[in-house]
């Protein structure tokens, strides 16, 4: 590998898996490698469960050399805990993050559990007027609730004239008990005038929750969003994908800002407090249903749609068939029609939707109006809940339409 690097001296990008950084005859013979590379802007670097003082500087004596270096990658074996071998991780980030003036791209893990240390990573970071893309893994097993690094790294940010365009959080746990890892400071710190004028991607997928009225600010502060990802359409469980728009706070704010977003993970919820045994809560229903399907009617460049749905709701016989219409079920009558404007539709996910009611009529009318619709994926059958034969037949209806629309897959999400 090192003669690779000897002989290859115009490569842009290294990146190195399990590389021996407490190896002090290999990190110095990388340093000579990486000396003789002009050009090097991307660097990401592995190295396993183990680093020494020594061996980094070696390193660091080549990067040094690199001024170009806009992109940094830190990640580590998914058995390396930072938080157990930090004076070495600390010793490796920092360093890195002190010699590359250029930074344009940043995505490390961050130990939390040391005050000191996250002062100085915050430090580091004001220092970076050309960074574009900060990604956060919160890999720590503390239960400190005051720690609030991700809104202080932002600020950081802010503080060296920086103008985000993406900006990525995750969390390696669940905390239903605690408060959510990216909280209203956060958010206000994104939707600032000097960040949201330029945000394209957020994406908090796999950061356990974020509040309804944070989602909203953020949809509502950033014109120029084209990625907008708060839930995950994969996550096993339902505390790791939390993160849901209340309807009345879709109802006490503005209309959505992002008409250029063309991905959309996004959840609603509290119909469960709106369910409609009188007209009049009856008519909240409704209201709160067309809300839904007019902001996702103003977004025309959306080519993928992942939809959440919010509580179950108990089947009730106080119920009639007219009154369980009212949900936000994508059925016609409801409104699907409304949705006619997202023309561009490519990928419809709805594995982690709750209630449905799509038929024959919605998923012909779906192929119909969304003419570059390829992918639609349906949650799988559950017999506890009400809608129990609309799922069911739901695939069969759409799988029908394979003949009609060969490109067209339909997968069921267990």
């Amino acid at each position: 590998m090192i003669r690779f690097l000897k002989r290859n001296t115009s490569l842009q990008t290294v990146r190195l898996d399990g590389f021996p950084l407490d190896d002090d005859g290999m990190c110095k013979l990388l340093s000579d490698a990486l000396e003789t590379h002009p050009w090097l802007g991307d660097l990401e670097i592995n190295g396993g469960d183990s680093a020494q003082p020594s061996s980094v500087a070696y390193i660091l004596r080549g990067v040094v050399r690199s001024p170009r270096v806009s992109a940094l990658k830190m990640v580590s074996h998914l058995c390396f805990d930072p938080n157990i071998h930090e004076p070495e991780y600390n010793i490796l980030l920092l360093a890195l993050l002190r010699h590359s003036p250029h930074l344009e791209r940043l995505s490390f893990i961050l130990p939390t559990s040391n005050q000191q240390h996250l002062k100085h990573f915050i430090s580091a970071l004001s220092e970076f007027p050309k960074l574009r893309h900060l990604e956060l893994v919160e890999y720590s097993t503390t239960t400190d609730t005051d720690t609030d690094y991700p809104t202080d790294l932002i600020l950081a940010s802010s503080s060296a004239s920086a103008h985000l365009q993406s900006f990525t959080l995750r969390s390696s746990q669940t905390r239903p008990t605690l408060p959510p890892p990216f909280g209203a400071r956060g958010v206000q710190a994104l939707a600032h005038h000097q960040h949201s004028r330029t945000l394209e991607r957020l994406d908090f997928r796999n950061c356990g929750k974020v509040e309804s009225k944070d989602l909203q600010l953020l949809l509502t502060s950033c014109p120029h969003l084209i990625e907008f990802m708060a839930i995950d359409a994969e996550a096993p469980s339902r505390e790791q994908n939390r993160s849901r728009i209340h309807v009345t706070d879709l109802a006490a704010s503005g209309a959505w800002v992002c008409g250029g977003l063309r991905e959309l993970h996004i959840g609603f919820t509290g119909f469960a407090t709106l369910t409609p045994t009188s007209n009049e809560s009856g008519s909240a229903v409704k209201y709160y249903t067309n809300l839904i399907y007019t902001r996702l009617a103003s977004l025309p460049a959306l080519k993928t749609l992942c939809l959440a749905g919010g509580e179950l709701l108990p089947p009730s016989p106080s119920l009639t068939t007219d009154q369980w219409i009212a949900y936000f079920d994508l059925s016609l009558k409801t409104g699907l029609s409304k949705l006619a404007t997202l023309k561009k539709l490519e990928t419809l996910n709805l594995s982690q939707m709750t209630h449905l009611r799509i038929g024959k009529a919605e998923a012909a009318w779906m192929v119909e109006n969304w003419r570059r619709l390829c992918s639609v994926t349906l949650p799988v059958q559950d017999p506890v809940t009400m809608e129990e034969e609309y799922r069911a037949t739901a695939a069969r209806h759409f799988v029908n339409l394979i003949c009609v629309r060969p490109t067209l897959t339909v997968s069921i999400f267990v």
